[in-house]
């Protein structure tokens, strides 16, 4: 089977966040779709999730714009476009 050039997004999820083995990638994509654009994402993400979901440390001071580029970018590349 030929493969799509995707990274999965458990395996995008995986790599940004810790506690996401719990929660679907549903609920996932609208919490990172739910934050707001210049708020730090991991105060945001307290707030919509209850603390369900972490953000890695080295990732934690991404804004909620920052975090949902670095996903989409991991997810498809370095050039992947809003649409």
């Amino acid at each position: 089977m030929a493969s799509s050039g995707f990274v999965s997004t458990s395996a995008v999820y995986a790599r940004f966040f810790v506690g996401n083995e719990d929660l679907g990638n549903d609920d996932g994509y609208r919490a990172v779709h739910a934050l707001e654009d210049d708020e730090l994402a991991q105060d945001s993400l307290q707030c919509v999730l209850e603390g369900k979901l972490q953000i890695r440390p080295q990732f934690s001071a991404l804004t909620g714009r920052a975090l949902r580029k670095a996903v989409r970018e991991a997810r498809y590349g370095g050039d992947a476009q809003v649409v």
